[in-house]
This record gives C-alpha cells, sequence and structure tokens, in this order.
C-alpha cells in the first residue's frame, strides 16, 4: 500500500498538472470539459498557487512522494466546495478513494452541512468514489447545464466502523490539535496525553467535545482509552443508546424527558435544554427509526420507552414529559402508559402536536407523496437537521407514519396537559394542503382526548409555524421548570 501525504500545490507540480488537464478523460467532467491549453492551464495554475497562500485550499496528494492529485476544499461563488481530480495512471489504485476519504472527512469536521460537493450525474467513476468514502446524493442539482447531485455523508457511513474511524475520529482530532495548539499529532496512533496532554488539557478536551458534538459522553468513558479513534467509540457508543442524559441535575426526585420527533433525535429541543436550570435532571429519548429498520405502532413504541425510563429511574421519581410535532403523540401514550404504572407525571408539554382521525389519514395519505417529501426534506434543512440523517428520514417515513395515525390506548386520570400551538401556517403548502393541514390541527387536538378540561391548557405563537415553534424555547423552558402555567 502506498503511503499517502499532503502538502500545499508547488511550481514543481506543473508537469503533472499539465499531465491531467491534457488528458481527454481527466478534463470530460472539469473545467472547459476539454483538455486545456497550455495558457488556461498557466492561468489555472497561477490562480491556485495564490489561493494557496489562503485558507482553504485545495491539496496536492502524493503517493509516495509522487505527486498523484489534487483534492480538497476552497471557496467557489462563495462555498466551501469539495473537488478532485488525479492523475489517470492512480485510477483504481486506492489512492483517490483513501485521500479523498481522509480530506473530505477533516473538510466536513469543519464545515459540516455547509461543505458543498457537486458531481454529474454522467460523471460514472466520481460518483462511484463518493458512494464509496460514504457519500449520498442529497438533493438533484443542475451546475453550468450538468444535471447531477449535492452529495453528503449516507446514514451508513454514521452506522459502520467508518463513521468512527473516519467522520467522527477527524471531529475528535481537530478538538485535539485545538486544545494542544499543533498542527498535526507528533504520535497519531497514540493517547492524548503522549501528545503532551495534560490533566487540565484533557479536562479542556471534554468540554470542548461536549459542545462541538453535542455529546454527553462522562469523562470517564472518554479517558478510558484516550486515543483518537479510542474517545470516537466512546462518543459514538453513547449516543447508540435509547436514552441521553443531558445532565444528572441535583433535584433527583423528577426527571424532564425530550421525545424525539420524527426524522431527528433529541437535539432539535437543545435550546430548551440550555434554558432549563442545571437542577433539573434532563433526559433524551432518541430516535431509532434513524439507525435501524423497525415497524412497531404507537403502543409498542411507547412500551419500549417506558421499560426503558423505569429500568433507569424506576418507580420513584416523577416525569416531566415534553414532544414537539410527532414526539408530541408519542410522549401523550408514554405518560398514558406511565400512568398505568403507578408513576406520576407532573407535566405532559406537547408542542404543536396532533393526531388526525380516520378520514384526514386518508385524505393527506391521497396527495401528492412527492410534494410532501420535498416539503419534508426542505423542512428539514431549515431546521438545521444534519445531513447525514435526511436520506434516512425519507427512508423510514411510512414507519414512522404508522406511528402518527396510531390511537392512544387510553386517557390521562391526573397529569397536568399543556398544549402549545403554532399560530401561523406553512406558506409553501397549496391552498388544498394548506386547508388539510389546518383541519387537522383543529380537530387533532380535539381528538386527542387524553385530559379532563380542569386538567387542559393550551399556548398559541401566533408568529410561530410548526417548524420554528421551537425558538420560543424560553417559554417552554419555563413550563417545564414550573409544571406550571402558560405564559
Amino acid at each position: 500500500m502506498q503511503e499517502i501525504s499532503y502538502r500545499r500545490i508547488e511550481r514543481i507540480d506543473l508537469p503533472f498538472i499539465r499531465e491531467m488537464f491534457t488528458d481527454p478523460e481527466v478534463t470530460r467532467f472539469i473545467g472547459p470539459r476539454r483538455p486545456m491549453t497550455d495558457n488556461e492551464i498557466e492561468d489555472w495554475f497561477a490562480k491556485q498557487l495564490a489561493i494557496g497562500a489562503a485558507d482553504p485550499a485545495r491539496s496536492a496528494v502524493l503517493a509516495s512522494g509522487e505527486f498523484a492529485g489534487i483534492c480538497g476544499v476552497q471557496y467557489v461563488s462563495g462555498k466551501a466546495d469539495f473537488g478532485y481530480f488525479f492523475r489517470r495512471k492512480y485510477w483504481g489504485t486506492g489512492v483517490p478513494t483513501r485521500a479523498c476519504a481522509e480530506l473530505y472527512a477533516a473538510a466536513y469536521a469543519r464545515y459540516g452541512r455547509e461543505l458543498h460537493t457537486f458531481i454529474a450525474d454522467a460523471n460514472v467513476a466520481s460518483v462511484k468514489l463518493a458512494r464509496r468514502i460514504g457519500l449520498a446524493c442529497f438533493e438533484h442539482h443542475i451546475s453550468d447545464e450538468e444535471k447531477g447531485c449535492l452529495y453528503y455523508p449516507s446514514p451508513k457511513a454514521i452506522q459502520n466502523n467508518m463513521s468512527v474511524d473516519t467522520w467522527l475520529a477527524s471531529s475528535v482530532r481537530r478538538s485535539w490539535l485545538d486544545i494542544l495548539g499543533r498542527d498535526q499529532l507528533e504520535k497519531p496512533d497514540g493517547d492524548f496525553f503522549e501528545n503532551g496532554g495534560s490533566s487540565l488539557s484533557a479536562l479542556r478536551l471534554h468540554i470542548a467535545l461536549q459542545r462541538s458534538l453535542g455529546t454527553s459522553v462522562s469523562f470517564a468513558e472518554l479517558m478510558r482509552k484516550p486515543t483518537v479513534h479510542g474517545m470516537a467509540a466512546a462518543i459514538w457508543e453513547q449516543g447508540r443508546g435509547l436514552l441521553i442524559e443531558y445532565r444528572p441535575g441535583t433535584q433527583l426526585s423528577s426527571i424532564v424527558v425530550f421525545v424525539h420527533p420524527a426524522g431527528a433525535g433529541p437535539e432539535v429541543y437543545r435550546r430548551i435544554i440550555e434554558s432549563l436550570p442545571a437542577s433539573l435532571t434532563v433526559v433524551g429519548i432518541n430516535n431509532p427509526f434513524l439507525v435501524s429498520d423497525i415497524s412497531c405502532s404507537l403502543h409498542e413504541l411507547a412500551k419500549w420507552y417506558l421499560a426503558e425510563l423505569l429500568e433507569r429511574y424506576g418507580l420513584t421519581r416523577s416525569f416531566r414529559l415534553c414532544g414537539w410535532s410527532l414526539g408530541g403523540i408519542i410522549a401523550a401514550e408514554l405518560a398514558v402508559q406511565l400512568e398505568r404504572s403507578r408513576a406520576k407525571v407532573d407535566h405532559l408539554i406537547l408542542v404543536d402536536a396532533f393526531l388526525p382521525t380516520p378520514a384526514q389519514v386518508l385524505y393527506l395519505r391521497a396527495l401528492n407523496r412527492e410534494r410532501r417529501n420535498e416539503m419534508l426534506r426542505a423542512d428539514l434543512v431549515e431546521m438545521g437537521l444534519p445531513f447525514d440523517s435526511i436520506e434516512r428520514v425519507l427512508a423510514s417515513r411510512d414507519a414512522e407514519e404508522r406511528i402518527f395515525i396510531g390511537r392512544l390506548s387510553g386517557t390521562l386520570a391526573g397529569s397536568r396537559l399543556t398544549l402549545v400551538a403554532a399560530g401561523r401556517h406553512d406558506s409553501r403548502c397549496g391552498s388544498e394542503m394548506e386547508r388539510a393541514l389546518q383541519s387537522l390541527k383543529d380537530t387533532g387536538e380535539q381528538t386527542l382526548g387524553i385530559a379532563e378540561a380542569n386538567f387542559r391548557s393550551r399556548l398559541v405563537f401566533e408568529e410561530r409555524h410548526h417548524n420554528d415553534i421551537l425558538d420560543e424555547a424560553e417559554h417552554i423552558a419555563v413550563l417545564i421548570e414550573n409544571s406550571g402555567e402558560p405564559a
């Protein structure tokens, strides 16, 4: 296996670049889509040398010391664009795949969903390479009159070992470099302390990873195997469990539980969680639909969540449940089952959650599915969800719809219920769909049927719509904290 290294593009690379850019197979999908003239190559090379003094810049890829190609990020039309091209002699050697995997991982750790990667549909070899490094077509796109796709990490890249070895490890490595104040690690395979870390800097690293990756992995677990890949594995394993305890809190008698919505995990509640006092114990329920192919009823799903909560916290604690959208429906059924198990539910807060009537289910299913999928895709982008889950969201839609159209298995006996509703409708809906969704919301709240009137209150934010109502984080946090009256 050839050793791969990277450096800035230099004058000595020009003969190899000339070889690449006069090769009709290499230039089919770059530049003018034809072999370039000497003047065009000189102009391109001069620009690259100028860009090379800036950040970011694409790198020269060396295979056992010889120039093999160019790969990396530079700004194109104001966007961080990931691109690559290699000399034909290195095609099929594994060098392009390994280089792109490593450099894309570093770029994705830095730019996240802002990283732009366009590949023309006709560029079959490049599409195959993208898939080999864990990318998938997210959105069909036209660039310079070429049909193609915008590519982002696929769900499989998050689930398999490549997610630990590449995506997550890259983020951990970057945090190491930031904390240690270095450009590279002296011992890439060594542990944090062998690379100059101390007990104090390890604590700083723990905090930095919590902030950058949203992880709640403990310091002890993080340091159990303090290598880059060991830490990445610890973070990965911590995130795979159903329950995420964001903080233990000092108020042990009551547990705040956030239930995932469709197509996302409890990370959507992060602003609310940050607005809650540190004394509260806060738990999130992960979305199993994003990591496995499951199909179950609303009752079965809530029963699973109930078992996990009671196994960890028992019946001596009371619960405050909060769920948005589909998460509200699941939270409602979970509250019913908690009560049935003789656990106490202090407060159930449903954020713009509603159940359709049987007639509305049939009507919504008859609406144009492609249009609904387009809206869902746009919703996920608008909410700032990571691209690596969006394909999985679309694939799991049928399973989650089954939850959405479920019936609650009972009514609440004494738990306090607050409905938090959005007053605006989505302007992207056609008039027919808008009427259907509004009717669903109006009657859906009535068909919840889970509490007597004296336990019920309603708070409406007239200027919010379904996808931005969680921006009322402070108001919702007050409801949770006080288990009480709407503001």
